[in-house]
C-alpha cells in the first residue's frame, strides 16, 4: 500500500487505497554493474534482478537483441530493464505478472506464443433486441464506454539512429587521477570512489610508484572492488604509521566509441500518404545490425494505421470475472462491434482494473462490490503477403513472387530453431 484516503461521509464510507507491485522495489534500487559484453537481453534482465536481490520467481524470454557491450551506472533498475525493453523492440515488455512472477517478453513473444497467435475469447457489445442483425457468436459482452481510435496519430514509417559502435582499446591507459591528498592514521581504511567518462575493462590494481605516491611512514596497500564497469572503489589502508597519499591513478583499457553508425529504415509508400512519420525514442545498447532489425519491426508494425480501442468488462458473473482476471498483455482476442462493423483480432497491450461500491437495492448499507477492467487493444498486423518472393522455388519467383513488408514475419512460415526450421520451406524474419 502506498497511500489510502477514507471518506467518513454517512452516504459514501468507503476507502481509496493506492497500491504498488514489485516495480516499485526496482524503481527504488539503485544500480552499479561490471561491463559486460555479448549478452542477449533475456540475460542483461536477469543480471538486473541478480544485482538488485531479486528474490522472486522470473519469466524470462531469451531476448533477440545482443548487447556488444552493457553496464549500468548512476541509474535505477526499473530505468535499466525499460532501456533493454527499448533494446529488444516491440512488442517487448516487462511486467509483474498477477502472481508475482517477474516476467520479459522479447520482440518475438507474438509470433511464438498460443496466447498471442490464437483468439483467447471473443467479446461483443452487450445484446439489444433492436440489433438488426443481432451481434452472434460472442462468448463475452463489454460494456459502455467503448473507446475507438483509428490510430492515424501512432502511425511510424521512420527510424533514424545514430548508434555509437564501441571498442576495447589494446593498451592500457589512465582512466582517472587526481591529484587531491588524503590523509591515513595507523590501519584506517579510505574508500575512494572513481568514475569515468566511458566505461572500463580490466582495471589494473594501483601500485605503489606508479599509481600513487605517499609520504609518512605508513606502508600503504591499494585494492579494488572490481575490474569492469564505469565506477569502482579503491580502498587504501596504511599500515605502521600514518601516510599521506600526494597523487592516485587508475589504469584500464578503455571502452570508447569508435565511430557512430547512422541506421535508417523507412516505408516510402506509407510517407506518401502519411508524410514523415519519425520514431521519437532511442534504441539504446543495441548493435547496427539490431537496431536496423528493431527498426524494419517497428516500421512493419506501425507504418500503416493500426485501430486502437479501449474495452471495458464488469465481472456480472462467474464466466465474466474469469476473463478479468486471466487476460493479460499481449493475449489475442477477437473484439466485435455492429455500429463500427468491427469483427478483428487484438492485442491486449494494456489492462486497467477498478473495484468500487455501489448501492444495492435493500437498505443504506447495502452495497455490492463491482470488479471491472478496461482493455487497451492494438488490432493484430495484418497478414503477411501470402506469396513471399522466394528463391529456388517454383511459383514464388520473380513475377510470381511478393515482395513482403518490410520486417514481416507470419508466425506459420518463419524459421524457428527446434520448432520449424527446414529449408525450402520456413523463411527469415527480423
Amino acid at each position: 500500500i502506498d497511500d489510502f484516503d477514507i471518506h467518513p461521509d454517512r452516504s459514501n464510507r468507503t476507502a481509496d487505497f493506492t497500491a504498488l507491485d514489485g516495480l516499485a522495489d526496482l524503481s527504488n534500487a539503485d544500480l552499479s554493474t561490471a561491463l559486460y559484453s555479448g549478452l542477449r537481453t533475456g540475460q542483461i534482465v536477469d543480471v538486473i534482478l541478480d544485482e538488485i536481490g531479486w528474490t522472486g520467481a522470473r519469466d524470462i524470454d531469451a531476448g533477440a537483441t545482443y548487447a556488444r557491450f552493457w553496464w549500468a551506472e548512476n541509474t535505477d533498475a526499473l530505468t535499466a530493464i525499460n532501456e533493454i525493453v527499448a533494446a529488444e523492440g516491440p512488442p517487448a515488455i516487462a511486467y509483474i505478472a498477477p502472481d508475482g512472477t517477474f516476467t520479459f517478453r522479447d520482440r518475438h513473444h507474438r509470433i511464438v506464443r498460443t496466447e498471442s497467435t490464437v483468439p483467447q475469447a471473443v467479446f461483443a457489445a452487450e445484446r439489444v433486441t433492436c440489433d438488426a442483425p443481432a451481434v452472434t457468436g460472442s462468448s463475452y459482452d463489454y460494456t459502455a464506454p467503448f473507446e475507438y481510435r483509428h490510430g492515424w496519430r501512432d502511425v511510424v514509417n521512420t527510424v533514424d539512429q545514430e548508434v555509437s559502435d564501441r571498442v576495447t582499446t589494446f593498451d592500457t591507459s589512465v582512466v582517472w587521477s587526481t591529484d587531491g591528498i588524503f590523509t591515513l592514521s595507523i590501519g584506517e581504511t579510505r574508500e575512494i570512489r572513481v568514475q569515468t567518462s566511458d566505461p572500463f575493462r580490466d582495471a589494473v590494481t594501483p601500485v605503489l610508484g606508479t599509481d600513487f605516491t605517499t609520504s609518512g611512514t605508513g606502508v600503504v596497500s591499494a585494492v579494488i572492488t572490481r575490474d569492469s564497469g564505469q565506477s569502482t572503489i579503491i580502498r587504501l589502508t596504511s599500515v605502521g604509521g600514518p601516510a599521506s597519499i600526494l597523487s592516485l591513478q587508475l589504469r584500464a583499457r578503455p571502452v570508447a566509441v569508435e565511430r557512430t553508425v547512422r541506421v535508417r529504415v523507412s516505408d516510402p509508400g506509407s510517407i506518401g500518404i502519411f508524410g514523415t512519420k519519425s520514431f521519437p525514442n532511442t534504441i539504446p545498447y543495441a548493435s547496427p545490425p539490431d537496431v536496423q532489425a528493431v527498426g524494419e519491426a517497428i516500421v512493419a508494425a506501425y507504418s500503416s494505421r493500426r485501430p486502437i480501442v479501449k474495452m471495458r468488462v464488469v465481472s456480472g458473473d462467474i464466466p465474466h470475472l474469469q476473463q478479468i482476471v486471466t487476460r493479460t498483455i499481449s493475449d489475442m482476442i477477437t473484439i466485435r462491434n455492429g455500429e463500427l462493423g468491427l469483427d478483428a483480432e487484438f492485442h491486449v497491450e494494456s489492462v486497467a482494473h477498478t473495484i468500487t461500491r455501489i448501492p444495492g437495492v435493500a437498505d443504506c448499507d447495502d452495497y455490492v462490490p463491482v470488479h471491472s477492467v478496461v482493455f487497451g487493444c492494438e488490432k493484430v498486423l495484418e497478414d503477411c503477403a501470402p506469396n513471399p518472393f522466394t528463391f529456388d522455388k517454383t511459383g514464388a519467383g520473380f513475377d510470381d513472387g511478393t515482395f513482403d513488408a518490410i520486417g514481416c514475419s507470419n508466425p506459420d512460415s518463419v524459421w524457428i530453431w527446434d520448432t520449424q526450421s527446414t529449408f525450402d520451406e520456413n523463411n527469415f524474419g527480423v
